[in-house]
């Protein structure tokens, strides 16, 4: 069987409680049923709001499919940034 070539990149991301990345990928995929997911690639990182941690996810989803419109490819979409992102360090 010959690996299919990857033909777009589709970003997904949650902060705190809005619906995870999973729920969101699904949604996606339920849209675009034709696709074929070639990969996922996830990240997690932490962020201070006030005096609270939160944890943001980031997921690339890496697909096959030629005709998804371009409104749902990663290089058209910026990335929205939680207040005061910070490294997974703890400060002293």
């Amino acid at each position: 069987m010959s690996q299919k070539e990857v033909t777009g990149i589709v970003e997904f991301h949650s902060f705190g409680d809005d619906g995870g990345v999973g729920y969101q990928i699904d949604q996606w995929l339920q849209q675009y049923p034709h696709v074929t997911v070639i990969d996922t690639k996830y990240q997690v990182v932490s962020y201070q709001e006030g005096n609270t941690i939160k944890f943001a996810t980031f997921a690339l989803v890496l697909f096959h499919e030629t005709n998804v419109p371009e409104v749902n490819r990663a290089t058209t979409q910026k990335m929205q940034l939680p207040p005061r992102m910070t490294g997974t360090g703890r400060r002293g």
